[in-house]
């Protein structure tokens, strides 16, 4: 520890304006406290960056082990999105299918609506023909129906 002196109250003290001879202490003094608080903040120094490599070698462990972690979340997320692609696809596909399957639904329901309104008229004809006794020929009242319905 170094000393201490008030540069406001003596400021010409501890002032050499010459050049010192070196060797300038012909005597030493040890103090058992002074060397018992520079062992002490040796071990302390020794202690601490001892701490701080074990510390920096937890933190690349850690970082290793989140790096790994990151790493296998990835792979996940790259598997549930090529999954959801998969779905993504399957359903567009069945939503063709559906909407193949229901044009057909129509075609054919179309075409058997039309067979019943042929049959309807062949029907209505025939009773038509029974209660009045008319003679005209069927096709003859199927060609006017449709002159009908094209005026």
């Amino acid at each position: 520890m170094g000393l201490y002196f008030d540069h406001n109250k003596f400021p010409e003290l501890y002032k050499n304006t010459e050049s010192i001879q070196e060797p300038n202490q012909q005597f030493s003094r040890n103090d058992a406290l002074a060397d018992l608080l520079e062992e002490q903040k040796k071990e302390l120094e020794r202690m601490f960056n001892h701490v701080m490599k074990t510390m920096d070698e937890k933190n690349v462990n850690l970082r290793t082990d989140i790096e790994h972690d990151e790493q296998m979340m990835m792979d996940m997320l790259n598997q549930v999105l090529t999954r959801l692609d998969r779905q993504e696809a399957l359903t567009e596909k069945i939503l063709r299918q559906i909407n193949h399957i229901r044009s057909i639904l129509f075609e054919r329901t179309n075409y058997l609506a039309t067979k019943i309104e042929d049959g309807y008229k062949v029907t209505s004809t025939y009773v038509y023909k029974l209660m009045t006794g008319s003679e005209q020929p069927l096709t003859f009242l199927l060609r006017n129906d449709k002159k009908e319905e094209s005026k």
